[in-house]
């Protein structure tokens, strides 16, 4: 319950930063997956969180992580390359 409440909680505050765009929020394999969509249809960002990042905190923990470890940065740095949440931080391939 805690995931899922924690995953749209994620999905509705990437909205309010990305407000022109589609947030496509689903669970796959127990992860969380978001696709930040743009206004001509293309994915311009991909997030893949794990379970235990989602569930394992409150949601102001969750986000104050995203915040601390520059979560927004780090899609705009990877682009459409997948961007990682674990507990233990953020990769994505590719990354400097």
């Amino acid at each position: 319950m805690r995931f899922q409440k924690n995953r749209r909680a994620i999905a509705r505050a990437l909205k309010e930063v990305f407000p022109d765009h589609r947030i496509c929020d689903l669970e796959v394999d127990g992860d969380a997956f978001v696709r930040i969509v743009g206004e001509d249809g293309a994915v311009k960002h991909r997030i893949q969180m794990s379970r235990e990042f989602v569930s394992n905190q409150t949601i102001d923990e969750a986000l104050a992580l995203c915040a601390r470890w520059h979560l927004i940065e780090a899609l705009q740095a990877a682009g459409t390359v997948k961007v990682f949440v674990t507990s233990q931080g953020i990769t994505w391939a590719g990354q400097r």
